[in-house]
């Protein structure tokens, strides 16, 4: 496999390690995150710093080809959303970095994770 088919690789499993949610796997009862259940908290710096120590655990435990070098969380109340922004260092290949940006609505009706943007660069 070449770099390209690697880093799309790490980049959908990364992804699909963020948007499951712990017990939604056969077999693997840990796997995934809580960001899809973040959408249904109270938005508290409690809540976030709780919720990035729950990623960054879940990255360390099932994605060892990533380095996360930064993760924050940016609030659009005008929009009722909480973008989560995450970068991360591939270990497949020196100076390659993954950003994702993922949008949380935080209205308590909506369960959609919007997916802004995924770029390696």
């Amino acid at each position: 496999m070449d770099y390209q088919e690697d880093e799309k690789l790490i980049k959908n499993d990364l992804l699909q390690l963020l948007l499951t949610s712990p017990g939604e796997r056969v077999m693997r009862p840990n796997f995934g995150t809580q960001l899809r259940g973040f959408v249904f908290e109270n938005i508290t710096p409690v809540a976030i710093s709780l919720l990035k120590e729950n990623i960054l655990q879940a990255i360390e435990s099932y994605e060892p080809r990533v380095d996360v070098t930064s993760i924050s969380f940016k609030d659009d109340s005008e929009n009722n959303t909480v973008t989560l922004q995450l970068a991360a260092r591939l270990n497949i290949k020196e100076n390659r970095q993954l950003f994702i940006e993922v949008g949380l609505p935080f209205d308590g009706i909506s369960k959609e994770v919007k997916l802004n943007r995924v770029d390696i660069r």
